[in-house]
């Protein structure tokens, strides 16, 4: 079934990516009408057949965020808390177009926004424990946070790079956590200021795998302009 996603995370996972995007159908004339499910949008996380569902860094590299993607999907594949993953002819992405000039990019992004949710993922800490997992129903969320601070960090990513984080706020919680949107990391790198003078800046959330019996909550996509 050919579906098509607007792309708001390409993150590192694995030395390879994760990528995922809000379910769109377009209208005719070119119009976007973005999919509802239980009053939140629909998320779609492509996975392939590696050891956590990472795509292949060559099938998805040339993708950036606020692309629409079309997508052929041969099954959902919900994985607990990953409600969102869906297997995908390889063969079948392609680019259909960029909502990244479009006039009205501040009333389509804020009507995406995740308003059911007073915290990230149930919590206001980095991380969820795996002992609590089942009780999360999705591994993705679109927030708009305040007060953002992007830094490079003293750890040290797998890369042997420092790991860049984003301390921010989210319905009067504060947080502090790392940025895995490969693009945006490397863009950061060469300017620190990337971000200074944007009026706009917005989060893709992401719960990640198990690790140290946690799953910890990761930034896998930037919106800013």
């Amino acid at each position: 079934m050919k579906t098509n996603f607007l792309c708001l995370a390409n993150s590192r996972k694995y030395y390879q990516r994760c990528i995922a995007g809000i379910e769109a159908n377009i209208e005719r004339g070119g119009a976007l009408n973005f999919v509802f499910e239980n009053g939140e949008p629909k998320w779609i996380r492509p996975v392939y057949g590696s050891d956590y569902g990472q795509v292949p860094l060559d099938l998805v590299q040339e993708y950036n965020l606020l692309d629409l993607i079309e997508i052929e999907i041969t099954e959902t594949c919900p994985d607990g808390y990953k409600r969102e993953n869906v297997r995908f002819n390889t063969n079948s992405l392609k680019k259909i177009s960029s909502i990244a000039n479009n006039k009205g990019l501040v009333e389509i992004l804020d009507s995406l926004l995740n308003t059911a949710d007073s915290n990230l993922f149930g919590n206001r800490w980095e991380k969820i424990w795996h002992s609590v997992i089942d009780d999360v129903r999705k591994s993705l969320i679109f927030i708009k946070p305040g007060n953002v601070e992007i830094a490079k960090s003293n750890t040290k990513t797998k890369r042997g790079t420092p790991q860049l984080r984003a301390k921010f706020d989210f319905n009067q919680n504060s947080y502090d956590l790392p940025i895995t949107d490969a693009a945006f990391e490397n863009s950061f790198m060469d300017n620190i200021n990337l971000t200074r003078n944007m009026n706009n800046i917005y989060f893709t959330i992401s719960l990640a795998e198990e690790w140290h019996k946690a799953h910890y909550k990761l930034i896998a996509g930037v919106v800013y302009f």
